[in-house]
């Protein structure tokens, strides 16, 4: 875990996007879609193992201080990691171009909910479930973004709670200096607000 915290969250969520495409890529296999199974499995690994090998490389390095502006981290992840959601779907829907793929998986990773799919168009449940698993992925992003760089930066509205008792006391962690570990510990919380663990009596 503490090598994981020491390597740039942008990796990580190159490795975590990747993952996410054996969802459908499994799903698909299992409805018999073969043809749509492969792209999802083959991107997934492929992207994988360049999150590895960009990982290896870097491992020696130390990344106490966050190495680009965390404002230049958020415009390039929602600029970058579409076109690498939008290639699976670039091989299974060779009939729609690039830059209408590219516009879907912006929309879905940043939940607008707008698409380049009108009733016409007829897709399959692995498709949806990849448009899902995006927008979910893409929604839990945006809070760990905004709790995590915004409102440290007093961005995003955050400037409006000039007591900070909201923020430090939930998510701002003022005493964690290192953004990539902020990033950590707010990504444990928002998951555990999100599910919440049960007492079993």
């Amino acid at each position: 875990m503490r090598n994981l915290q020491q390597t740039p969250f942008f990796i990580l969520l190159v490795g975590f996007f990747s993952l996410s495409m054996l969802v459908p890529a499994f799903h698909a296999y299992h409805l018999g879609i073969y043809s749509e199974a492969r792209p999802f499995f083959y991107s997934g690994i492929l992207f994988f193992v360049l999150a590895v090998m960009l990982g290896l490389s870097i491992k020696k390095r130390s990344y106490k201080t966050w190495p680009i502006s965390p404002v230049t981290f958020v415009a390039a992840s929602y600029a970058l990691f579409p076109v690498m959601l939008a290639v699976p779907l670039n091989e299974i829907l060779n009939h729609v171009t690039f830059i209408d793929l590219y516009f879907e998986m912006v929309s879905s990773l940043t939940t607008t909910g707008a698409t380049t799919f009108d009733t016409s168009y007829i897709l399959s449940e692995p498709i949806h479930l990849w448009r899902a698993l995006v927008g979910w992925i893409g929604g839990f992003l945006f809070l760990l973004i905004a709790f995590s760089i915004l409102a440290p930066l007093n961005l995003g509205g955050f400037e409006i709670f000039r007591d900070g008792t909201f923020i430090t006391g939930v998510f701002k962690s003022a005493e964690v200096k290192s953004y990539n570990e902020r990033l950590f510990r707010n990504a444990k919380k928002l998951f555990h607000h999100i599910f919440p663990r049960k007492n079993v009596n």
